[in-house]
């Protein structure tokens, strides 16, 4: 596997977190630690993110530029 944030070697590693053991990806490099967990919640977020967005692009209203050589631009709605 490789490491999302340094593209270094990751290998798997057991760590004993109270009564139980977890599994995980650890970068050789950055040391970068990955499970499960960070995996779904990176998924969710990266999933709001394109959500908002969409939002954020539907909502903005259509400007184009209007001005003609080295006058200053000014921006005019084109509704």
């Amino acid at each position: 596997m490789e490491c999302p944030k340094c593209n270094g070697l990751m290998y798997t590693e057991s760590i004993l977190d109270f009564d139980r053991v977890s599994h995980l990806w650890k970068c050789i490099n950055c040391g970068a630690l990955i499970d499960p967990i960070i995996l779904e919640n990176r998924r969710a977020s990266i999933a709001l993110l394109a959500v908002s967005q969409e939002k954020q692009k539907a909502a903005l209203p259509r400007l184009k530029k209007v001005g003609v050589g080295n006058v200053a631009l000014r921006y005019a709605s084109s509704n």
